[in-house]
Order: C-alpha cells, then sequence, then structure tokens
C-alpha cells in the first residue's frame, strides 16, 4: 500500500513539473508573440506614416504640375501674341 500511495504522488510530481515546463513554454511563446506584434505594429505605424508623407508629396506635386501647365499656357498665348504684334509691325514696315 505505501509502494502505490509513493508511486501516486511520483506521478504527481512528475505531473506537476511538466505542467510547469508547459506553462513555461507556453509562457515563453506567448512573451515572443506579443513582442512580434509589437515589432508588427511599430512597422504598421511607420509605413503608414510613410503613405501619408507620399500622399502629401504626390498633392504637392501634382499642384505643381497644374501650376506649371497654366504657367505653359499663359506664356504660349504671350508668344503667339507678341508673334502677331511683330507680324504685324514687320507687314507695316515693309
Amino acid at each position: 500500500m505505501k509502494q502505490i500511495l509513493m508511486d501516486g504522488e511520483e506521478e504527481i510530481n512528475e505531473m506537476q513539473m511538466k505542467n510547469q515546463t508547459n506553462l513555461n513554454q507556453v509562457t515563453d511563446m506567448s512573451l515572443r508573440c506579443k513582442a512580434d506584434l509589437q515589432i508588427t505594429k511599430n512597422k504598421l505605424t511607420d509605413v503608414n506614416a510613410e503613405l501619408r508623407t507620399l500622399s502629401r508629396q504626390i498633392n504637392d506635386k501634382s499642384t505643381q504640375l497644374d501650376t506649371q501647365r497654366d504657367n505653359i499656357t499663359k506664356l504660349t498665348k504671350e508668344k503667339k501674341e507678341k508673334q502677331l504684334e511683330i507680324d504685324e509691325k514687320d507687314n507695316i514696315i515693309n
């Protein structure tokens, strides 16, 4: 009877040790996953910030392009007008 009780206690101790080992492994895995999640969140934050920066740059460049196109249109029109003026004066002279 004593042997059975001793064997039972030994088995209980082994189970408790295995349970503690498993608990430690799960805790380690949980901490690693939590760290990985935080790294991923930080990367996502960085990527979102970069996207916002790129979006602002795109808007700025688009505005700049529109302004330059408007200037080209105005200058082209002005050039035509000046050329007409020159042609008229040339005709008067000739």
